[in-house]
């Protein structure tokens, strides 16, 4: 008898080791766990007392639109941050940046609500845009400045984007291939030249001329020459060289009596376009 009840009562010491056995790696299971999550995510409040989790560690891309002093603002074009945030302020630290610049940005730890929203930047690098946006970017450069006096008071920056992608291949009457046709361009693309524009301006308008009058935007009258409180740029004619060489015809326009029509030669060498003005007429 004496030896049955040591027996049981060995049994139940057994069991009772096994149970705290496995309450114990179920802690350190579901222990685990938590601070795996914990690395990966984190729950961030604001001060709306809104409650996000987000990625400990992520990466977005987007353009630089302006900076004040070491803050850059980017507007983001993708990442999981656009979940939150469409527009994001980095410290640029000691890196040296323009705005204009595409860039990617990995971060960490919060992001916080603010507009624009914050993150703690681990590093920022240049991003290189395709050849044809290299193009176009280059000709904004140039006719934005052209004619200053174009530029006054303008309360915004329109862009044709869609006459930019307009002239394709086509075959003529003769059986020959006609010389105009734009260089392929992506959603992506459009998305860099609208952006670069902020550069210039912080209220950019993707919009035709006939979309500006629509919304209200062409000021007109019995006394009044119509014209439009920004400016109004779009291309009028590209005619391809070759792949390293376009003749494009642009526009700058303000009014009817207020507009510049420059015809660039376009060349890319060494990565990069350089050009000439080849003639300008001025209204």
């Amino acid at each position: 008898n004496s030896i049955k009840k040591k027996r049981k009562k060995n049994n139940k010491e057994k069991k009772s080791i096994k149970v705290m056995l496995s309450v114990i790696l179920a802690i350190i299971f579901v222990g685990s766990i938590t601070v795996f999550a914990l690395y990966s995510t984190n729950v961030i409040q604001n001060n709306d007392n809104k409650t996000q989790i987000v990625d400990m560690k992520d990466a977005f891309i987007g353009t630089i639109v302006a900076i004040n002093g070491n803050t850059a603002t980017i507007n983001v074009t993708s990442g999981d941050v656009l979940k939150s945030a469409d527009k994001i302020n980095i410290d640029l630290k000691d890196n040296t940046f323009e705005k204009g610049d595409k860039v990617k940005v990995t971060y960490k730890g919060y992001i916080m609500e603010t507009y624009p929203a914050k993150v703690d930047m681990e590093t920022i690098q240049k991003v290189e845009t395709s050849k044809v946006v290299k193009l176009y970017t280059t000709l904004i450069d140039d006719i934005v400045t052209q004619d200053s006096g174009l530029n006054g008071g303008m309360q915004y920056i329109a862009i044709d984007i869609n006459s930019f992608t307009t002239f394709i291949e086509e075959e003529l009457k003769q059986g020959q291939i006609q010389s105009l046709m734009y260089p392929k361009m992506s959603e992506e693309d459009k998305t860099d030249i609208i952006n670069y524009l902020y550069k210039y301006h912080d209220n950019i308008k993707v919009a035709s001329y006939n979309d500006l009058k629509e919304q209200g935007l062409v000021i007109e009258g019995e006394d009044v020459i119509p014209h439009i409180d920004g400016i109004l740029i779009y291309v009028t004619k590209l005619e391809k060289k070759s792949d390293d060489n376009y003749i494009v015809s642009m526009v700058k326009y303000r009014s009817g009596l207020g507009a510049i029509f420059p015809e660039y030669n376009a060349k890319y060498k060494d990565n990069k376009w350089t050009f000439e003005i080849t003639s300008m007429a001025i209204s």
